[in-house]
């Protein structure tokens, strides 16, 4: 059996640069009260050993542990890796780890878990609906940074948070529909109606009334009748329910792009056209919409952009505890599944 190799110590560094272990903390720590020569001795000696400082030891001195978690809502959704690419790299420049949470487990457990393991700072982009608002407030109440994604009606005198506008973005996707004639639109939220933190709904039902259809919306609006992921299953799931219920609608708009490739894998299963029997939106710019046949009509999110202002606003609360508000605008991408009406 091969030795164990040894952790090496700030003894050693210590030892190494004839110096006290306290003079070694004050180089490492940047501190001024160190000559020169000294400083340059210890560095060299910890070069020289591969010096490298222990964080639970550290964690116990500063009561910082400098880790930080993000919480998904599923991993499975390729939106993710921009937004967590851009987080994990501003982190990295500051000094702290990042622990991804890929959102298939309990989510509560993993608040109760942050505390346990001293975590600095977390970022939640999960579903509001898988967890309880009361544990993240425990969370804050325990000492860690909390930055949600998402959810409407979270405390932001205790929480950043960031939210795209959904009543922007459900006006101009129901915008383009009309443009092109469209005026049975139909929405398929993967979110109960029951929800009070996404304003996707009441961006629908606004946009309509806007346009004196609101009988039409609240006949074409189906949503689903739990919590789920919102996914493309559920995209496939509304979209029967829509096709069952035998109404007429030449356009439909979905939560996000993977429900809209479910729901166009239906239509087109269904033997209809896209987009010559009927046009279909996404909410996201998922780079698999450009990639799918037809290419998908969305209002794109730059998630890289929203994974560097979550890290913003999380290291602002760290540093100076203050939270903060961030509203985002999704932008009209035109591709193949939106046309004309026939």
């Amino acid at each position: 059996m091969s030795k164990r190799i040894k952790r090496v110590s700030r003894v050693d560094v210590a030892n190494l640069a004839g110096v006290s272990t306290a003079t070694v903390s004050y180089v490492l720590n940047n501190k001024q009260n160190v000559r020169n020569e000294t400083r340059e001795r210890v560095l060299d000696a910890a070069r020289q050993l591969d010096y490298r400082p222990d964080p639970i030891a550290r964690s116990m001195i500063t009561n910082k542990s400098m880790q930080l978690s993000i919480v998904l809502n599923n991993i499975a959704n390729p939106i993710y890796s921009d937004m967590i690419i851009a987080f994990e790299k501003k982190a990295l420049e500051h000094g702290y780890f990042v622990n991804i949470c890929t959102g298939q487990g309990s989510i509560d457990e993993y608040f109760e878990n942050f505390v346990d393991r001293r975590i600095d700072g977390i970022f939640i982009e999960a579903l509001p609906g898988k967890y309880h608002i009361e544990k993240v407030y425990k969370l804050v109440d325990a000492g860690i940074k909390v930055t949600m994604f998402g959810h409407g009606s979270i405390d932001i005198r205790r929480v950043s948070s960031i939210e795209n506008d959904y009543i922007y973005t459900m006006d101009r996707a129901i915008d383009h529909l009309w443009t092109l004639g469209h005026r049975r639109i139909a929405y398929l939220s993967g979110l109960t109606l029951k929800q009070n933190y996404d304003l996707r709904i009441d961006g629908y039902y606004k946009a309509m009334d806007a346009r004196k259809a609101g009988d039409v919306a609240k006949e074409l609006g189906v949503y689903s009748s739990r919590m789920t992921n919102t996914d493309i299953s559920v995209g496939r799931s509304l979209a029967r329910e829509l096709i069952d219920k035998k109404h007429d609608f030449t356009a439909v708009i979905c939560t996000n792009d993977l429900m809209a490739i479910g729901t166009m894998q239906i239509f087109q299963e269904a033997g209809m056209s896209i987009p010559g029997d009927v046009s279909v939106m996404g909410i996201d710019g998922a780079c698999i919409g450009d990639i799918i046949a037809p290419k998908l009509t969305t209002m794109g999110v730059s998630y890289r952009d929203i994974g560097s202002k979550a890290f913003d606003l999380l290291y602002a609360d760290l540093q100076n505890d203050t939270t903060g508000f961030f509203q985002n605008r999704p932008k009209l991408i035109v591709r193949e599944s939106t046309a004309v009406i026939n």
